[in-house]
């Protein structure tokens, strides 16, 4: 079961708890694809800001250099020797990752200040894409520490900035391994196996309903809560009740964008394996699908992902849908479908919300067949208008929808 917030350039899909007790469960870029490419010189001028940026420019571009040729000495070099094992770190998680591309851009000095002779800081923009998988790169700032100056300019440390995501690059000692056709981060050892099977299962549950989609997904699973909430830079707390999240990489909307299912370790390790199954197969199919460029309702979205979860999961109706059939006859069939605001993370109608939503794709697929479904969904995601997308496939209208809907859960509850 998900909740599902909106804010600018992001849209997350997260499984809560409810499930659980349901089912028991500015800068341009450098092509670092090239080999032997030339460090940058330092460019000497009086201003000492200026100079500041073009050392760390040239620093920077010895580190993405390394990267792009493989070069655990060149990597090593250029940090400051002080910092040999946090390069060390930061060299293997790169190389653990299949990435196309990684570079790292002065954007300028952090919090407006020019440190000091010592060792100072600046904000950078990093931009990185997986191979195979994303089809343009993330972009992000990190806080990077630098020493030295001039040719002498190392680097100390490269971190996650204030209000920003964690890079996957920055997860620290996580494995990176290839699960079928997804792709696992798992800075979480003790959930690693589990996640691997159950990413094969969750793609094959998505092909089976999508059929033409190729099956890339990207799996994260953090160390701890203060990791998740660094990689979702969200508030503390805000996430404690949610089992996994589906959002784009760094915040965008676009169709492009690249997508990521985040889990949540304190929650997912303590659903049962058909919970567990049917939380990943529903933000699989958020991911394969799209959702999060869609003005599609939620009602659609997130009963659709449910629908490719469950269709085939050991689980009846009575208990997937306890709670809204439970809300049916403690106060009748609601008027209308599951609005905006019914799918609020904090939302106390929130599982009975989703199992709703979930109803509303069962019933279309149980009278008018999955493949109606899959047209009805597929053509709301594109257009984001679902009465145009109701008249095109099904010769509906949302009112026609809310009464049958409405006749279903009344049957189910026997009201």
């Amino acid at each position: 079961m998900t909740t599902t917030s909106r804010r600018t350039g992001v849209w997350v899909a997260a499984v809560v708890l409810a499930l659980v007790g349901a089912i028991g469960v500015l800068v341009g870029s450098r092509d670092t694809g090239s080999r032997g490419a030339a460090v940058p010189e330092p460019t000497a001028t009086n201003d000492p800001q200026t100079q500041r940026a073009a050392d760390a420019e040239s620093a920077l571009f010895a580190v993405e250099q390394a990267v792009a040729d493989a070069d655990r000495q060149a990597f090593t070099n250029a940090f400051d020797p002080g910092a040999e094992s946090r390069a060390a770190g930061f060299y293997s998680m790169l190389r653990r990752l299949p990435l196309s591309t990684y570079t790292l851009r002065f954007v300028s000095p952090a919090g407006g200040s020019t440190g000091t002779a010592d060792r100072w800081a600046a904000d950078v923009e990093a931009r990185w894409a997986i191979d195979g998988y994303d089809e343009r790169p993330v972009s992000t700032e990190v806080r990077v520490t630098f020493t030295g100056e001039g040719d002498d300019t190392r680097v100390v440390d490269i971190a996650r900035s204030t209000g920003e995501r964690i890079p996957e690059w920055l997860l620290g000692q996580a494995s990176v391994r290839k699960a079928g056709s997804a792709l696992v981060i798992s800075a979480n050892p003790r959930l690693t196996e589990r996640i691997d099977a159950q990413a094969r299962r969750a793609v094959d549950d998505v092909q089976d309903v999508v059929t033409d989609w190729p099956g890339r997904l990207v799996v994260v699973v953090p160390r701890d809560a203060a990791q998740l909430e660094g990689v979702l830079a969200s508030e503390p707390g805000h996430y404690d009740e949610i089992a996994a999240v589906t959002t784009t990489a760094d915040d965008a909307s676009d169709a492009d964008a690249p997508v990521r299912i985040v889990l949540n370790p304190a929650v997912y390790q303590d659903l049962g394996t058909t919970g567990s199954q049917v939380v990943l197969s529903h933000e699989a199919t958020h991911a394969a699908t799209g959702a999060a460029a869609t003005d599609a309702p939620l009602w659609l979205v997130e009963g659709f992902a449910d629908y490719v979860a469950l269709v085939d999961a050991p689980v009846s109706v009575e208990v997937a849908a306890s709670q809204i059939i439970g809300q049916v006859r403690k106060s009748g069939v609601p008027k209308q479908l599951p609005s905006k605001d019914d799918f609020a993370t904090r939302s106390g109608r929130l599982g009975a919300s989703y199992e709703a939503a979930w109803l509303v794709c069962r019933m279309v697929a149980d009278q008018r067949g999955e493949a109606a479904l899959l047209r009805l969904y597929e053509s709301a995601l594109e257009s984001g208008d679902v009465d145009a997308a109701l008249a095109d496939t099904l010769d509906s209208d949302v009112p026609m929808l809310t009464r049958q809907w409405r006749d279903y859960l009344g049957e189910l509850a026997g009201d």
